[in-house]
């Protein structure tokens, strides 16, 4: 597959990979060259660098899944539509994105910046889908 969107020899992290959109968007992103470190609560089979289990509903979890994941995160693809933990800063911190993955985020809609204090929160409340 030709890499069309400059994803080769990047990491990619992809939170929901084993089946759906969450398993194409892993298998699209290994076939185009990423190094792909795949999340999800159900058994993986997208050919990925890395496989982390994480169940999305246990902060404890998803800190023990984020501390398996070696360096920084350039790329965050959240597929999971499974209702998650208690509040959306949850998933943010256990996953350690830095500021640009928190502007990358805004950007696309998928977390909104309060004007009043500058905070960001998951646009869907209660559930992770992006």
């Amino acid at each position: 597959m030709r890499d069309i969107l400059g994803y080769e020899g990047k990491r990619c992290v992809v939170v929901g990979a084993a089946t759906g959109m969450g398993e194409a968007c892993a298998r699209t992103l290994a076939e185009m060259g990423a190094e792909v470190i795949a999340l999800d609560i159900a058994p993986i089979t997208a050919p990925v660098k890395q496989t982390i289990e994480v169940d999305l509903s246990n902060p404890a979890s998803i800190e023990a899944a984020a501390e398996q994941i070696p360096g920084d995160i350039p790329s965050l693809f959240v597929c999971a539509g499974v209702p998650g933990p208690p509040g959306f800063d949850n998933l943010i911190n256990g996953l350690s994105l830095d500021k640009e993955g928190l502007e990358q985020a805004v950007t696309a809609g998928l977390l909104v910046r309060r004007e009043d204090n500058g905070r960001t929160y998951d646009k869907f409340r209660d559930r992770i889908q992006f």
